[in-house]
């Protein structure tokens, strides 16, 4: 594990403790760039089919009522299912997309998919070690800050562990026509907003207060202008990512 974390840290050019927050924003190196298309390559031999979204609806229809929508999520994120979704392929700006059966969003809203968070590389060197954090999201204070205190009720870091400990269905998904260097712009601009808070009403077009699945919508759209929100609408959901034709599966785990 030694090795590999040796030479992530030369690839990368920066390997940041699982504690500390990114200062700077480190440039990629051509041997960066090297990895990320060999990781490309991995995946896109990944042919991982996509679970039918159900009950989509566009979420235009449910902008009317934001402003009785309460803060905090009605239904808790952390539960008790499981899942063996393997970390190997995740690079950088690649999205898993967590669940649980009974998926509400909101006022009673049904959904496929509970949950989202974006990877960063740089916070990973070993693939197998769940107490890593490599994925940014933000949750509500639903029960988790015993467990996940860096993202209660802010933007921050959610470990490995989590996503395979409390849901029993999660896949990766990434955009293949987006170039690495714009997947790693993302993340980094992810990154920069650390610590604010998390408040769902918020529109998908602000650039302050966050849920999960409109931290990676802002990230791609800032450095790829790119508009990763497939149905549109007054917020970005996971299952409005998830049916985007652009985005693909290469990993799966139940």
């Amino acid at each position: 594990m030694k090795k590999l974390a040796i030479a992530l840290s030369i690839t990368f050019g920066v390997l940041l403790s699982s504690g500390a927050m990114a200062q700077e924003t480190p440039q990629l190196t051509d041997a960066a760039i090297q990895h990320g298309v060999a990781m490309d390559k991995m995946k896109s031999q990944q042919h991982i089919p996509k679970i039918p979204v159900l009950n989509l609806k566009n979420d235009t229809t449910y902008v009317a009522n934001q402003k009785n929508l309460p803060n905090k999520s009605d239904v808790s994120l952390l539960n008790t299912g499981t899942n063996n979704i393997s970390f190997v392929y995740f690079d950088y700006g690649d999205i898993v997309f967590v669940t649980n059966p009974g998926c509400e969003f909101f006022d009673g809203v049904v959904c496929t998919w509970k949950h989202v968070a974006t990877f960063d590389s740089a916070y990973q060197s070993d693939p197998n070690d769940l107490s890593e954090r490599p994925f940014w999201s933000a949750y509500p204070d639903s029960g988790i800050c015993s467990s996940e205190p860096d993202v209660c009720d802010k933007v921050g870091r959610q470990s490995k562990s989590s996503i395979r400990n409390n849901y029993d269905t999660a896949q990766g998904g990434w955009f293949p026509s987006v170039t690495y260097s714009n997947r790693y712009g993302a993340v980094t601009y992810i990154r920069n907003q650390a610590g604010e808070p998390f408040y769902t009403p918020t529109s998908k077009y602000t650039s302050s207060n966050w849920y999960c699945s409109k931290l990676p919508y802002k990230g791609y759209e800032y450095s790829a202008s790119k508009n990763i929100d497939y149905n549109g609408g007054y917020w970005v959901t996971p299952d409005d990512i998830y049916i985007n034709p652009d985005l693909y599966i290469f990993a799966s785990g139940s």
